[in-house]
């Protein structure tokens, strides 16, 4: 029974289909001159046709207990909340025991409340004594033992897990409401956890995971790719195959033994159906994997790569390829943080984009400048040693990138263009003499640098290295002082 109905019911009055009408106080039993209906939310709505004094009516509705002291929505002059969803929680035998409402105002988060039915066809604020289940119990317990349940933060997630064909639950208020005991519904289950993408939700899912496996069920977390901060399984844009694929990866991994490598047994795949590749770029890029692209210098592969990645950003299609939109990551050893953005402004123009719409989709960073950034070295032989030191280890640690600042400071331009009669604003620390070649970390043996002349003293450095390294003096002795003949 609706609060209108109650209150029409409370006065005498009679109901008629979506409204009420009763006699105001101190008139005959006969008069119908105030009319009640339900408004938005918790709210009802009073109207007097024979000038009645509808506020007295709701000050004696507060005396009765018909409406709560507090003025509603509309009374206050606020939007209207509007209900956006009901969800039946029922025992293993389909009997409703309460159900959660979502509740939505313009301008304010969504907010759930509980109640129970009253007995006579109505419901009552609140919990009450209602034993607890997991949303979609009666599902639950009748669907396949052998498959696994997905736990979800909510019951819309839950139920769009289901429409996928998938066993799915929940549980009331959602990260904040797990309780152990809802664990006891899923022994001897496996369950797959969705969390949200945030603290509260890995929250969630770390205890809802150890409560469920003390238990004696199986639980592990599964993490969708791709979701944005606070993002949950309602944005996520995978498809129910990659779910399903996903979920066997995790599970894949946790039963796997200390230590050991996980072996995969074709048996336990004769029932279960093949699991797509998931494309970044269509055909071209995996989800998941490394792809090396290559080609011939000054050809245009740091552009290529800054235009997939936003693409990627965008999710737009990449030279006529379907990209698979994410957060895309972008870092070159090579372009400053100008040449990056000027590459950027007609990559956008292109693509029909803005530079705000990038933001939290597209990163770009620049270690360009930054001594000790190569991924790898070569030797005058061409070939690529391991490395066994750290840039710290190197000597350009944090004392390096202290003085760097410094020169930036205190010289700011090139020190060999100035040589040289141009003005080139410096980006490298130099050392003059080579730390290899005994040089300093004082400040005398260091000179700012733009990066064509550091990468031209670099070049002039291991060219003399590579001449001296095969040569022979006079005596018959290797001229390179690093050769083992000369440290005998």
């Amino acid at each position: 029974m609706s609060r209108a109905q109650e209150i029409t019911r409370a006065f005498g009055g009679d109901w008629h289909g979506n409204y009420g009408a009763f006699p105001l106080p101190g008139h005959s039993k006969a008069d119908r001159g105030m009319t009640v209906k339900d408004a938005e939310g918790d709210d009802v709505l009073f109207n007097s046709f024979n000038g009645g004094d509808w506020k007295a009516v709701r000050d004696e509705c507060r005396q009765r207990g018909l409406l709560p002291e507090t003025l509603g929505a509309c009374a206050r002059g606020l939007p209207p909340t509007r209900v956006t969803g009901i969800y039946d929680y029922a025992d293993e035998h389909g009997e409703v025991l309460y159900r959660t409402v979502r509740k939505e105002r313009r301008g304010e988060r969504k907010r759930f409340v509980a109640e129970r039915p009253d007995g006579r066809g109505g419901w009552r604020s609140g919990l009450g004594e209602a034993q607890r289940v997991p949303y979609r119990l009666p599902a639950l317990l009748t669907a396949d033992p052998d498959e696994p349940v997905y736990l979800t933060e909510g019951e819309r997630k839950a139920d769009k897990v289901a429409e996928w064909g998938f066993t799915a639950t929940a549980v009331a208020f959602g990260a904040k409401g797990w309780r152990h005991d809802y664990a006891e519904w899923l022994r001897d289950r496996t369950v797959a956890i969705l969390p949200d993408n945030d603290e509260e939700g890995r929250g969630f899912a770390i205890g809802a995971r150890d409560s469920i496996q003390a238990a004696g069920g199986r639980a592990v977390i599964v993490d969708l790719p791709g979701l944005l901060p606070k993002g949950d399984v309602i944005d996520w844009t995978g498809t129910a195959d990659e779910l399903r694929s996903l979920t066997a990866a995790a599970l894949a991994v946790a039963d796997a033994p200390a230590g050991l490598i996980p072996l995969l047994d074709p048996a336990a795949w004769a029932t279960v159906e093949t699991p797509a590749r998931v494309w970044a770029l269509h055909e071209m890029i995996l989800v998941g994997q490394v792809t090396y692209l290559t080609g011939a210098g000054a050809t245009g592969k740091s552009l290529l790569g800054q235009q997939l990645a936003t693409c990627i950003a965008l999710g737009q299609p990449f030279m006529g390829l379907e990209t698979r939109q994410g957060t895309a990551l972008y870092l070159t050893c090579e372009d400053d943080a100008d040449e990056l953005h000027r590459r950027q402004k007609p990559i956008c123009e292109a693509l029909g984009s803005t530079m705000p719409q990038l933001s939290g989709k597209l990163h770009l960073g620049s270690l360009a400048g930054a001594i000790g950034n190569e991924l790898s070295t070569f030797d005058p032989l061409g070939r690529m040693p391991w490395p066994t030191t750290s840039r710290h280890e190197r000597g350009y640690g944090t004392a390096h990138d202290k003085m760097r600042a410094r020169l930036l400071r205190e010289v700011a331009t090139c020190e060999e263009c100035d040589r040289r009669g141009r003005v080139t604003p410096g980006k490298i620390a130099d050392h003059i003499i080579p730390l290899a070649q005994g040089g300093t970390g004082e400040r005398s043996n260091y000179q700012l640098l733009c990066k064509p002349c550091s990468d031209a003293k670099t070049a002039a450095e291991r060219g003399a290295q590579a001449a001296t390294r095969g040569a022979v003096g006079r005596d018959g002795r290797p001229v390179d002082p690093s050769h083992p003949w000369n440290r005998r």
